[in-house]
């Protein structure tokens, strides 16, 4: 029990430029850790338009639910939701893709 409430003391923030959201301002948000596989983390750099020259190799990053399409990015989502697995896991070759909080990038409503 002590492991669970030390995770969930855990402060994480979005890496995305302009998102506000922290597990302190939005703690029902799922946070999902950016790879650490140079090319996967490369690619997610990428799409958030974020310079990798700023960030460290070894830099713990987290990207919120805002910049997926959760329920369909994701391996096990039914199994979280219906369950309460703790472990996410992303369907292969998923970066975060929708980026409301850049104003020239946001979904076109219909």
């Amino acid at each position: 029990m002590a492991t669970d409430k030390l995770k969930k003391s855990v402060y994480k923030y979005c890496f995305v430029s302009l998102c506000k959201n922290t597990s302190v301002s939005t703690p029902d948000k799922i946070f999902l850790n950016v790879p650490e596989s140079k090319k996967l983390r490369r690619n997610w750099l990428k799409a958030a338009r974020c310079d990798k020259k700023d960030v460290s190799d070894k830099s713990h990053l987290s990207c919120c639910e805002d910049h997926f399409d959760i329920e369909n990015d994701l391996e096990n989502y039914i199994q979280y939701k219906l369950m309460g697995l703790k472990r996410l896991v992303l369907k292969k070759g998923i970066i975060p893709h929708t980026f409301d909080c850049h104003s020239d990038r946001k979904r076109s409503s219909t």
